[in-house]
């Protein structure tokens, strides 16, 4: 069907070209003179939707030409002087402007573009809510079979790009394997006390995992290595300070976020930030009494360098920057350095950019390749959106206030204390449905 309603189309629109295709099917890109956007159709479509761009000088070296959906980049199927054929990128926007970029001569930075800017692409989105692993209100500790298997309490996750999900079932001391590829879940370990909040390296080889209470000091976390099949956790230690006093301590540790060279953890209260160097192993306090929650939990994102707190109490997100202006990582982190993100303070859900919005009890928090945010709010049963670059939030999945269990479309999925949530590179994300007992995975497209 989209084969025959995509020929049509091409039908339809080249009908309309001044040019037959043999005055253009051998025209190459002529420098002199500009890329224009005139046209496409149609002017709507999700992932993978097929489209029509007309315009003029586009050249005809597939090579040189791309083709832009804001500033997502899509598929070229063919080429012509004055005609692309492309297929619709993921998830470029709600409406997206349409941008032709030409390269041209030896320098690959001399290029030209055009874009259509009095008309744009509206974007269909396609979601749904998806249980992947657990079975509805059953607790157990079973492995097998994805929806077969069985979580005590599933807290806090994280996930690997090639579908590996890691799932801290804390009150079993057992940290889970959920291979996608596979359908099935495996234990890798029980020796934690109270497995916690988790990270994945930023090279995808790596998943962090911290002990949350003191009673498992002077641990501080454990690796699992993808070139050991995830298996023979390797513990990171405490260290002592001057005064030989471990520098963690008997504090509990709430949070846990991974940069490539950094573990960054916050304990209960804020009342310790540290950070552990990956290479040396070295433990630095970097923050102390800082103004937060009692519970707050962490996340890196790669596309601002910046550490994102979900602080529960409070109900707000914040962010501190890692490095200072001139690009070196900062050596101490103090309350001037937290900006708010989002929250007012804890009610009910109030979507808004910024401080306008409104949570509930926050835990988790997540960031995806393009810098959004996601935090759980376990106090309205809802999944929250934040965007990176105007701060909006807005209830991503789940309907506020209701808890319950139903997958489908995520504004009328239903969940029971979502606590934990972690996201691809493209946007997928996991969620541990807590008082569910179950993963639940949102894909949109």
């Amino acid at each position: 069907m989209i084969r025959f309603t995509f020929s049509i189309m091409i039908l339809l629109l080249l009908s309309c070209k001044k040019e037959s295709d043999s005055d253009q099917k051998d025209a190459a890109f002529d420098p002199s003179s500009p890329v224009r956007v005139t046209d496409f159709a149609p002017l709507q479509g999700g992932l993978g939707s097929p489209i029509v761009i007309n315009g003029e000088n586009f050249g005809n070296d597939t090579s040189k030409v791309e083709v832009y959906f804001n500033n997502k980049k899509a598929l070229i199927l063919n080429l012509k002087q004055n005609n692309i054929y492309a297929l619709v990128p993921k998830q470029p926007g709600d409406s997206s402007i349409i941008k032709v970029v030409v390269k041209h001569g030896q320098n690959e930075e001399a290029f030209k573009e055009g874009a259509l800017e009095t008309k744009k692409f509206a974007y269909n989105i396609r979601a749904t809510v998806t249980t992947v692993a657990g079975v509805f209100n059953e607790q157990g500790t079973n492995d097998g079979s994805a929806l077969e298997a069985k979580f005590t309490r599933p807290s806090m996750l994280t996930v690997t790009d090639d579908g590996n999900v890691f799932i801290s079932d804390d009150n079993a001391g057992r940290v889970a394997l959920l291979s996608l590829v596979d359908n099935k879940v495996v234990t890798l370990t029980n020796t934690f006390n109270y497995p916690w909040q988790s990270a994945t390296s930023i090279d995808q080889n790596t998943i962090y995992v911290t002990d949350r209470n003191s009673g498992s000091r002077p641990n501080i976390f454990k690796a699992f290595y993808r070139e050991d099949n995830w298996l023979s956790p390797d513990v990171f230690y405490d260290q002592k300070d001057a005064s030989s006093n471990f520098i963690m301590g008997s504090t509990t540790i709430t949070g846990l976020a991974a940069s490539d060279k950094y573990v960054y953890q916050i304990s209960q209260n804020g009342s310790k930030l540290i950070r552990t160097d990956l290479e040396s192993r070295e433990v630095k306090l970097i923050g102390q009494n800082l103004n937060l929650s009692s519970w707050n939990y962490l996340a890196y994102n790669k596309k601002d360098g910046c550490v994102y707190i979900a602080a529960e109490e409070w109900a707000r997100v914040y962010k501190f920057n890692t490095k200072n202006a001139a690009g070196e990582y900062k050596s101490s982190i103090s309350n001037e350095d937290l900006e708010l993100v989002a929250g007012l303070g804890r009610g009910s859900v109030k979507e808004g950019v910024g401080s306008q919005a409104q949570f509930g009890y926050l835990s988790g928090i997540a960031c995806d390749g393009d810098g959004n945010i996601y935090t759980c709010d376990y106090q309205n049963h809802v999944i929250w959106k934040i965007t990176n670059d105007e701060h909006r939030a807005t209830v991503f999945a789940g309907k506020p206030g209701v808890s319950g269990y139903k997958d489908g479309a995520p504004k009328e999925s239903e969940f029971n204390s979502p606590y934990s949530v972690t996201s691809t590179s493209d946007g997928i994300l996991y969620v541990a449905d807590m008082q569910n007992r179950v993963i639940r995975s949102i894909a949109v497209q």
